[in-house]
């Protein structure tokens, strides 16, 4: 695996299109050969694609992630991902939808605070309030 990829996509804004163009056919071709790494490099070409600006294609990659590794140790950050390319594109109702079906959403402050924007993107100003709300209790608790 390309390491410069690893690093680069770390730190999303620290390269440029070029550079997440050879990073996306990296993971592509990592994606290929099956191994415990798979998981790993479907969710780093997500990223990069998102990166690049293919959003809709990244979504596509982190669906596809959450399909074939429901219990993976990226669920958190695929959803993450997903939510945020999701409200990025203007559909906040898809971003609140994968954070209403995934169980952990209520555990992870950042999981509920992006249900929130995505439930008042959508009207739901009630139920974005609760997040919130659910939000602010959890992190003074911690």
């Amino acid at each position: 695996m390309n390491t410069v990829c690893m690093q680069s996509s770390a730190r999303p804004l620290q390269f440029g299109t070029q550079q997440a163009s050879r990073c996306a056919e990296v993971f592509t071709s990592a994606e290929q050969r099956p191994s415990t790494l798979e998981e790993y490099a479907v969710f780093w070409r997500a990223q990069t694609l998102r990166q690049a600006g293919h959003n809709e294609e990244g979504i596509a990659e982190l669906a596809a992630l959450r399909k074939k590794f429901p219990d993976s140790v990226l669920s958190d950050l695929a959803v993450q991902s997903y939510a945020e390319a999701s409200i990025a594109q203007g559909n906040a109702q898809n971003a609140a939808a994968i954070l209403d079906a995934y169980p952990r959403s209520s555990q992870k402050s950042v999981l509920l605070l992006l249900r929130a924007q995505a439930r008042e993107k959508t009207g739901s100003t009630i139920a974005a309030a609760k997040d919130l709300r659910r939000t602010v209790l959890w992190i003074s608790a911690q």
